[in-house]
């Protein structure tokens, strides 16, 4: 007789008088029977046992997550203030129209004759770079590193140094449109 279901139920009290005298008479007569309801009574137990400890530290858990916020005002203040950060930062780092910002995205100025254009690596000094090589700039470009460059102003071999200097990126000849 498969006795798995009965022994739950006689574990948990749901068994009738008659069935539950029946099952402890099957109990006595089959020592495995009697061994695996106590098993099955120590599992039940450990079970229960981590039930007990389990709320406990949930509600630790729980006062956790519930502890008091700030206030409105307060949290109206400090998203107020993280605002105002970011406009300052905004308007300190945001081009102006009064500086010398250009770009190359930017029309460049049109030449009617064959100019060199010069883009430089970050670091370089565009003065020294046209002092250096004894070049002549027609306009620069300064947030871009980028000067436009007078071609009659530089030799075969001028253009050969500036062309493997590590300062410059790339030399470019832009033609009249």
């Amino acid at each position: 007789m498969d006795f798995d279901a009965s022994i739950t139920d006689y574990l948990n009290g749901h068994l009738d008088a008659e069935a539950r005298a029946a099952f402890e008479t099957a109990m006595a007569k089959d020592p495995e029977l009697a061994a695996r309801v106590n098993t099955e009574r120590l599992w039940q137990a450990n079970m229960q046992a981590q039930r007990k400890t389990a709320p406990q530290d949930f509600t630790t858990f729980a006062t956790h997550l519930q502890r008091p916020r700030l206030p409105r005002l307060a949290q109206s203040v400090f998203a107020g203030g993280a605002l105002v950060a970011l406009l300052i930062t905004l308007t300190i780092y945001m081009p102006r129209e009064d500086a010398q910002y250009r770009t190359l995205t930017e029309p460049p100025v049109s030449y009617s004759h064959v100019v060199v254009r010069v883009i430089l690596g970050n670091t370089a000094d565009m003065q020294t770079i046209a002092s250096e090589f004894d070049i002549t700039v027609l306009h620069s470009y300064p947030a871009a590193y980028t000067i436009d460059v007078d071609p009659n102003s530089m030799t075969a071999a001028t253009r050969q140094k500036l062309e493997e200097d590590p300062r410059v990126r790339l030399l470019q000849v832009v033609t009249p449109p």
